[in-house]
């Protein structure tokens, strides 16, 4: 089952240098390949920039592959596989930053599985994708006989078996205020069901009936970048505008990269999209406080988990942990269901938003009065 390489068509395989020639400084093409690869360092691919091709065959050979990228379909198949990839080897390294044995067992059995998935998922829309190139053939009939060898398909059978067991186990979790105990199922009353049953309109499934970027409010991913857009970001001057519009945020600037550089024709949407901008101009404040609810928590996440050391991290503290996020997002839900309906009021009037303010602060007295004697009480 041998693999013809998608960058020759024969065996004959160049060492690839160590160091780059010495003439790219001088016709500035270190910068062009820094460029080109910055994106994917992961894959070492320098060495084939700095590698001569004076074969004129082997140049075919490879605009034949550039070809077949072309098609959207197949590009965004290969990018799916990337990722996939990289969230294998984001787990595998993972693993080596953890001490609990059955922890690292576990994502060792997650990173299997999402790489089954991903291979077979590539072997089928490579199957179903019109090829012409000699090296994009070879890898999909490498692909083909891969998947139905006895070492791949032991590896996803055992993986399914071992996840299919692991989920079938139960336990029983109990919940006190600040411990949790965690013992041996003896037919207690089951509340996940009615735990489910509460959170179930907080599904991604209906989390995307309020997406902003389409009247239909679907889940649809926006549309794939244009393969030369950073091309079209430095004719045009556009990252002076993406950090304009950003302002130091990090994920606006991904937003604002990928809804720019994606088409869009439609009419509607765009008017769907102005009506939004003009509420969000108009309730500018209100809006920005929405925005800063979700940051806020991944901030605290991001906090409790540097605070729990990987390395050193045990189930209990994991569960821990958890279970303070879970705390957090509520508070923060609580605040996000507050900013919304001053938000409401506002519209109706301002004399409803500083009577719904007082009214607030006026009800929350007897609380502050209960909280103080439970913590007079605590301390003797």
């Amino acid at each position: 089952m041998a693999l013809l390489s998608i960058l020759r068509d024969n065996d004959d395989r160049q060492c690839e240098p160590s160091t780059q020639p010495d003439c790219f400084p001088d016709l500035h093409l270190d910068q062009i390949v820094d460029a080109i690869t910055r994106p994917r360092q992961e894959y070492n691919l320098k060495p084939l920039f700095w590698s001569p091709l004076r074969d004129a065959e082997t140049i075919r050979y490879r605009q034949d592959v550039m070809r077949d990228l072309e098609q959207d379909t197949l590009m965004g198949h290969i990018n799916v596989f990337a990722e996939r990839m990289h969230m294998v080897r984001r787990y595998l390294a993972l693993v080596e930053k953890l001490d609990v044995d059955y922890h690292r067992k576990g994502w060792i059995l997650e990173a299997a599985l999402v790489y089954s998935d991903a291979v077979l998922a590539l072997a089928r829309h490579l199957a179903a994708t019109p090829l012409r190139s000699r090296g994009l053939l070879a890898f999909r009939h490498y692909l083909e006989h891969y998947v139905r060898s006895m070492a791949f398909q032991t590896l996803t059978t055992e993986a399914q078996q071992v996840k299919q067991a692991l989920a079938e186990i139960t336990y029983c979790v109990r919940i006190e205020p600040g411990r949790f105990q965690v013992k041996r199922y003896e037919g207690e009353a089951d509340y996940s069901r009615e735990v489910e049953k509460t959170f179930e309109k907080f599904k991604q499934s209906d989390a995307a009936e309020y997406l902003l970027l389409s009247p239909e409010r679907t889940s649809e991913p926006a549309q794939p970048v244009r393969l030369n857009a950073e091309d079209v970001i430095r004719d045009l001057g556009l990252n002076a505008v993406f950090q304009a519009m950003a302002r130091g945020d990090a994920f606006v600037l991904q937003a604002a990269r990928q809804i720019v550089l994606s088409s869009l024709t439609d009419r509607a949407t765009i008017g769907y999209r102005q009506e939004i901008l003009r509420d969000c101009l108009q309730h500018a404040a209100l809006v920005r406080q929405i925005y800063q609810i979700p940051l806020e928590f991944l901030e605290r996440k991001r906090k409790q988990w540097l605070w729990i050391a990987p390395r050193h991290s045990s189930p209990s503290s994991i569960l821990s942990s958890a279970r303070q996020m879970l705390e957090a997002s509520l508070d923060l839900l609580r605040r996000f269901l507050g900013s919304a309906l001053m938000g409401v009021l506002y519209s109706a009037s301002l004399a409803a938003v500083v009577l719904f303010s007082v009214v607030a602060q006026l009800a929350a007295i007897p609380l502050l009065f209960l909280v103080a004697k439970q913590q007079r009480e605590g301390y003797r």
